[in-house]
């Protein structure tokens, strides 16, 4: 439903129909039915006590036909989106403590011009409050004011570790010792928060180059209950830090920076790229560190019967979507499931095809792979690999033979031995091979500078799939059967190995182009994310 048409005006920033929030929430007063047809307006800007802080003020309060209260709360655009969603809240629990509303009986509307921030911190607030919640954006449709529904996630893709994770170095364990008991001082100023810091040792003098001490700082979902008291403590806005790399997780940035960063002793000054806590670099940093302790903070169960130490390394590794990591890893997936376990089993099928959908051809016959496993009662092992970099994927193969492709491998077992699989991966032609590799480069990242950066980079969104397709490797699928043994006709399959074989000079240039930035491993191992 609209309102009737007044003419669009470009010079109201409000979707060009009004000057501010406060027009916006007046006709949205004036025409409740946009919301909800049936709405009786109670009063704008109601004002409820509040004993212990600052009196909620809701923007507008409504009842609907089964006389539930409706508190509707328009997200004004100087204010981040965990401060909406913490107003609502708020007015849930004045309602119930003050007005002696039952919880049951109230229902919360969020409304906003622009949506792109407000999903994650409404879903979770969606699940925890006890109350209806919904949520509209704002549009202008030809001329008039319109609200279109926006679906909130399910509690099954709702992560709960942060995807803002600190790396942090130091010179010597007395230095770390220091840090720890600085950072111990400022958690117990926050128990609300849930902090974890792993303590990495250098494994080998053979990467004397890099810190010999570091630690794993990451935090959890912090509620919306506890953001005025984190506010408080911090002394500042949540939000009010910008830039932030996860939108949706402003209060959890916030506090990490606060205990974890903020005149912190010890600490080996970094670039922020080195500072930054992906779950591809913290796997890299695995294979030469080993893990010395698990540090707990905050608002953390007595026993740690289930988020024991390998739980919350898995966490942090984030390979599927069962680890409740707020980032997932995008270089690797790996799980295991059953399908008599619904949801679970559901969400990792979707999470999966999300991962491999790179390459397109794969996705329909792992989908038919999952149909003829449904209601089985058998073990589902999934596993996949995104290797973006083709040149890099070259270079490695000069020196190993094992060297593979992008690939995934489905499986069915029972009781530990294989019934059937799919794998799926690149197959050289056997034949194509370009030119000039530096001319492909050029064509497919931009420039040299970007090859190398693409390398290193755990953050970057772009894909360079045309390098497969223009040196001759295509997609395939290989089906197993129980034996082991590959299903159909014997077809040849050739690997990035054959490949280097085959055009040794070119593989040399590729490698000569990349060593331009320095000393490339080939050892995936060595390797390690930026950014």
């Amino acid at each position: 439903m609209n309102t009737p048409t007044r003419t669009a005006n470009p010079q109201l920033p409000v979707v060009g129909l009004f000057a501010n929030e406060l027009e916006l929430r007046d006709a949205l007063a004036a025409n409740l039915d946009l919301i909800e047809p049936g709405l009786q307006l109670l009063g704008k800007e109601y004002s409820v006590a509040n004993p212990h802080g600052a009196a909620g003020r809701i923007d507008i309060i409504a009842r609907d036909s089964f006389d539930h209260i409706v508190c509707v709360e328009v997200k004004r655009s100087d204010a981040s989106a965990r401060t909406g969603v913490h107003e609502l809240s708020k007015y849930v629990t004045l309602l119930v403590d003050q007005e002696r509303i039952p919880r049951e009986m109230i229902r919360c509307v969020m409304i906003s011009t622009d949506w792109h921030e407000l999903n994650v911190p409404l879903s979770y607030f969606a699940v925890s409050a006890g109350v209806d919640v919904r949520g509209f954006i704002v549009k202008n449709v030809n001329g008039s004011l319109s609200l279109e529904v926006q679906p909130l996630l399910p509690l099954t893709f709702l992560p709960q570790l942060s995807p803002e994770i600190d790396l942090l170095h130091f010179a010597a364990a007395e230095d770390r010792l220091i840090y720890l008991k600085h950072v111990r001082g400022r958690a117990n100023l926050l128990p609300q928060i849930r902090i974890a810091l792993i303590e990495l040792d250098l494994a080998n003098d053979v990467f004397a180059e890099e810190a010999p001490f570091r630690i794993v700082a990451c935090v959890w979902r912090i509620a919306e209950r506890h953001l005025e008291a984190i506010e408080n403590v911090i002394g500042q806005p949540v939000g009010s830090r910008p830039p932030y790399g996860f939108l949706g997780w402003e209060a959890e940035c916030d506090a990490l920076e606060w205990i974890c960063a903020d005149g912190a002793p010890g600490i080996i000054p970094t670039l922020a790229e080195d500072r930054r806590g992906t779950a591809e670099k913290i796997a890299s940093l695995l294979t030469r560190y080993d893990v010395t302790s698990v540090t707990r903070m905050g608002a953390w169960p007595r026993s740690q019967l289930i988020a024991d130490d390998e739980y919350v390394l898995r966490q942090i590794g984030a390979l599927s979507i069962s680890s409740g990591a707020g980032r997932r890893n995008r270089h690797s997936f790996e799980a295991k499931v059953t399908p008599l376990a619904k949801p679970s089993w559901q969400a990792q099928q979707q999470a999966f095809m999300d991962f491999i959908s790179f390459e397109p051809r794969w996705k329909k016959p792992v989908q038919s792979f999952f149909e003829r496993w449904q209601d089985s009662d058998i073990t589902i092992v999934l596993s996949a690999h995104d290797k973006r970099h083709f040149y890099y994927i070259l270079h490695q193969a000069r020196a190993h033979s094992t060297t593979v492709t992008s690939y995934f491998v489905v499986k069915a077992e029972r009781d530990g031995v294989m019934v059937e699989a799919l794998h799926g991966h690149y197959s050289w032609d056997g034949k194509t091979c370009p030119d000039d590799p530096e001319a492909g480069m050029r064509r497919i990242y931009g420039s040299l500078p970007q090859v190398a950066l693409a390398m290193f980079s755990a953050v970057d969104q772009r894909r360079y799939d045309i390098a497969w397709r223009i040196h001759g490797f295509i997609p395939v699928i290989d089906q197993y059967s129980a034996r082991g043994e590959r299903v159909g006709k014997a077809v040849v399959r050739r690997s990035a190995r054959d490949f280097v074989t085959a055009n040794p000079r070119y593989a040399t240039k590729v490698s000569a182009l990349l060593e331009r930035y320095g000393n490339i491993p080939t050892d995936p191992t060595g390797m390690v994310p930026r950014d």
